[in-house]
């Protein structure tokens, strides 16, 4: 459900500077919380799993942290989006068109997961499998169910989970 309102939200606010900045707005204190917890800085490679036709998420971190973003998504047609709404923007972004649970994850330093990507659990264990170590991992969620816990068990001593 949240992600057929979501992406109807971000396909309407793409030609809309009111919804835009109501998007701005939800996002803001979570993108804070995240840079903060996540220690985000220019140096970092960021990956924005489930960027959506309006990669709010991805344009603000890049925005506050000058940090390079990458964005996948698995819906060509929100990738086309994303590409033309940012090519309006200053900030460095790039998109993949791809399925996040066979995504290459290895060579990012922070790795965030949008609520609305399904199954949440494939695509942590596809990044868990991959990650370098002292990658940083955000995953947002509605609440954890018990397939991410034992997921997370995966990567002691690899990564950092954060649960946002």
């Amino acid at each position: 459900m949240i992600k057929t309102i979501t992406k109807l939200y971000e396909n309407l606010a793409l030609r809309s500077r009111i919804l835009q900045t109501f998007a701005k707005r939800y996002y803001n204190s979570m993108i804070s919380n995240e840079i903060r917890l996540g220690a985000i800085h220019k140096h970092d490679r960021v990956l924005f799993i489930g960027g959506g036709p309006l990669p709010m998420s991805a344009l603000m971190i890049s925005e506050r942290t000058q940090a390079h973003v990458e964005v996948v998504d698995c819906d060509f047609s929100a990738i086309q989006k994303a590409k033309w709404f940012v090519a309006k923007t200053p900030y460095n972004i790039s998109f993949h068109h791809a399925k996040a649970e066979t995504f290459d994850t290895k060579d990012y330093t922070v790795i965030i997961v949008a609520k609305q990507v399904i199954p949440q659990h494939c695509v942590l264990d596809n990044i868990f499998e991959k990650v370098d170590r002292g990658t940083r991992i955000i995953c947002r969620f509605y609440k954890p169910d018990k397939k991410i816990l034992i997921s997370s068990s995966k990567i002691a001593g690899n990564a950092c989970l954060i649960v946002a």
